[in-house]
């Protein structure tokens, strides 16, 4: 490093500092006129004014001065000196018995502020109760000091005796105002509200419903805060839904958006059918963060709200580009193909968005809705393949209602999960569906040989083997499968059965419906000589139903399983003649 630059930022260090040494000395001395203000102004409102000033403060001159105000003849200086402690917190601790004794002040907001002053100072609140229960009693205390009252006693009264003074106060907090009467102060004021009502919410206490709902309906101001204190209570508000469709209306943008906000929080089916056909309408808000919400929830509904399409496509063409990123999002989730809904309606979203989408992704002058047109058309083209087959509509429509509820998508993969799991009401829903019965599933070969290969459906230990894994075979069975269709390597759904130990009431079900007992597979193997390995009574079906072992491999057999007399039998039984 050079001379010159080491000097440079030398100056560059004492300069900074001499800053922060001449800020801390105008501020001393500004301090020091406020302590002699406070100390030998007569007027009231001068004293009040510079114990304001001293908020905050951490020199233990300043503290003294606040103490000894808290003695003043005028409780607005009592008030504002107790405020500027409360604002010092830990650095106030030197007038802590003055604030004790400020506690019975007969001043209601000198007796609050203290209270706060002397929590902040880690006093218990349950050592200040009884100063704050007598000031939410004063009828003559403003709004303000009974909320910092009823605040403080949350945990201690019943949650909706605290109601009222907490609403009258947000009532006045959130009443609009220009910047030059207090705007930040206003919003700091609703946001304390805010906190207050959440904190009441989550006692859980259900008695504070009704007189909430009483508010919302009534308020003039303050509905977002009210609807989110609602949003807390779990299970919701009887009515929830159709509350909150209720204030779509509403003539402020931010109530509209958090209404939206919150619908779009019902997951409920039938909720969603409820709110769908409203948020498509909010796409004409003259607020563009309002349609951009409307936006966002209908693509959270999915394939739900493929009835709207034709909105949410407009949306391309909105002026503001958040509003068109959404609608591409949204036009990509809601025609997203493997989701649980009717192959119409993926199909229908997919025609009548492709080519805006594609205008989009080629022309739109913002990147990000670019890449977001890309990605939806991505989302209506891919997806595993479902193979699907022709079903009433009814029938389909059921079948898709159930995976949604058990929030299962319409894809191979989880076919093939409730497959191996044996799940029979979502194998029998995927199949309603449209799911095919005898087409490959993720690679493994046709559904009951996939069943059978990579699930826990039997076992050689297990007698009989389990109801639901042959209530699953005769399923698939019924819906068409055929038994002799096997994987890239020749293995039928009899061979696994036959490897996997089942009993012979299952071979006998898949003989039944048609299955060679003779086939072989890649190897050369029959299902008789997959399962010799394992040696269990299922393979007597197959001798029963007419398998033969070939003389040779009889003789090799008899070799290898020398000194296995299960075996032997068995090879015994399927060599005669």
């Amino acid at each position: 490093m050079n001379r010159i630059l080491i000097l440079t930022i030398a100056l560059a260090v004492f300069t900074h500092a001499r800053a922060d040494t001449d800020a801390e000395k105008s501020f001393r001395e500004g301090e020091v006129r406020n302590m002699k203000i406070l100390a030998k102004e007569k007027d009231a409102r001068e004293r009040a004014s510079a114990a304001e000033s001293l908020g905050g403060t951490k020199y233990p001159d300043s503290i003294i001065a606040l103490a000894a105000a808290l003695a003043d003849p005028d409780p607005r200086v009592r008030a504002a000196a107790a405020d500027a402690l409360w604002k010092s917190e830990k650095f106030a601790e030197p007038a802590r018995s003055a604030l004790l004794k400020a506690l019975d002040d007969s001043s209601p907001e000198v007796a609050v502020r203290a209270a706060g002053a002397l929590q902040s100072l880690g006093m218990k609140e349950s050592e200040l109760v009884a100063t704050r229960k007598r000031v939410l009693a004063s009828a003559d205390a403003p709004r303000n000091v009974r909320f910092l009252a009823a605040r403080g006693l949350i945990g201690f009264e019943l949650p909706v005796t605290l109601l009222e003074p907490i609403l009258a106060y947000l009532d006045q907090s959130a009443a609009p105002r220009s910047a030059s009467t207090g705007n930040d102060a206003a919003r700091r004021n609703t946001e304390l509200c805010a906190q207050a009502l959440a904190r009441l919410a989550k006692t859980g206490d259900r008695a504070l419903i009704a007189p909430l709902v009483d508010e919302l309906r009534r308020a003039r101001h303050g509905h977002v805060v009210l609807l989110k204190t609602l949003a807390l209570f779990n299970p919701k508000p009887d009515g929830w839904t159709e509350l909150l469709l209720s204030f779509l209306g509403s003539p402020e943008h931010t109530v509209r958006h958090e209404t939206l906000s919150l619908l779009g929080a019902e997951k409920n089916e039938k909720d969603i059918l409820a709110w769908v056909p409203r948020a498509a309408a909010m796409l004409r808000d003259p607020d563009a963060s309002v349609r951009s919400q409307a936006m966002w929830i209908l693509g959270n509904a999915g394939g739900l709200a493929a009835g709207h399409i034709d909105a949410v496509i407009a949306g391309l063409g909105d002026a503001d580009v958040s509003v068109r990123k959404q609608a591409a999002r949204a036009i990509g989730e809601i025609g997203e193909k493997t989701q649980a809904v009717s192959a119409a309606a993926k199909t229908g979203v997919a025609q009548r968005a492709r080519p805006a989408l594609t205008k989009a992704m080629t022309s739109d002058a913002d990147a990000d809705v670019r890449d977001a047109a890309k990605y939806a058309l991505r989302q209506l083209e891919s997806g595993a393949s479902t193979a699907a087959s022709p079903v009433d509509a009814g029938v389909e429509a059921g079948g898709m209602a159930l995976l949604r509820e058990r929030k299962i998508t319409f894809e191979e993969g989880s076919f093939f999960r409730a497959l191996t799991e044996s799940d029979l009401p979502v194998i029998r829903a995927f199949l309603d569906a449209g799911m095919s019965a005898s087409a490959s599933v993720a690679g493994v070969g046709p559904p009951i040989r996939a069943a059978l290969f990579a699930g826990q459906a039997c076992s050689a230990a297990e007698r009989p083997t389990r109801p639901e894994t042959k209530a699953m075979v005769r399923l698939l069975l019924d819906r068409g499968a055929d038994p002799n269709l096997a994987d890239a390597r020749g293995n039928t759904a009899l061979m696994e059965a036959a490897s996997k130990g089942c009993d012979r009431e299952l071979m006998r079900i898949l003989i039944n419906a048609g299955a060679k007992v003779g086939a072989t597979n890649a190897a050369g193997l029959s299902a008789f000589e997959m399962g010799l390995f394992v040696g269990h009574d299922g393979l007597e079906e197959l001798i029963a139903a007419g398998y033969r072992l070939p003389p040779e491999k009889a003789k090799m057999y008899e070799q290898g399983y020398a000194g296995k007399p299960a075996m032997l039998a068995l090879i015994k039984k399927a060599t005669k003649r």
